[in-house]
């Protein structure tokens, strides 16, 4: 798995440059304001950016035999726009995929959730 935790530093993280600007923000707020810790933003960068991936590969915005963690998510247009096009049925699609393809745990599965619902909440409350 990929994180961004400096092992020597735990409170210290990278910048999330492969993130959408909006998603960096929820993050900042995350840690600064709401006060989670480093590990739990970056186990949240790592789910939104496994969504948003997964969003453009079931989208038909790649090819269909790109690996999920090999696109670049900065390469597509991930804005306001893009997120409010998004729908139920593709978070229930999303957390279908990531248990029956990746064999998530269902405590993986419900941080995965916890970051959409926390995600979400904070671009319509924000």
């Amino acid at each position: 798995m990929s994180t961004y935790i400096n092992p020597l530093r735990p409170s210290q993280h990278g910048d999330y440059n492969d993130a959408p600007a909006l998603v960096v923000e929820f993050l900042n707020y995350s840690e600064t304001i709401r006060g989670l810790s480093p590990r739990t933003v970056n186990g949240y960068y790592i789910d939104l950016r496994t969504f948003f991936r997964y969003l453009i590969l079931s989208r038909g915005l790649v090819a269909e035999d790109v690996p999920l963690d090999e696109i670049n998510i900065n390469q597509f247009n991930v804005d306001i726009e893009f997120i409010k096009k998004i729908n139920k049925a593709e978070i229930y699609e999303f957390l279908y995929y990531v248990t029956r393809e990746r064999a998530n745990a269902a405590a993986t599965r419900a941080r995965k959730l916890s970051s959409l619902k926390g995600f979400f909440k904070y671009l319509t409350s924000k």
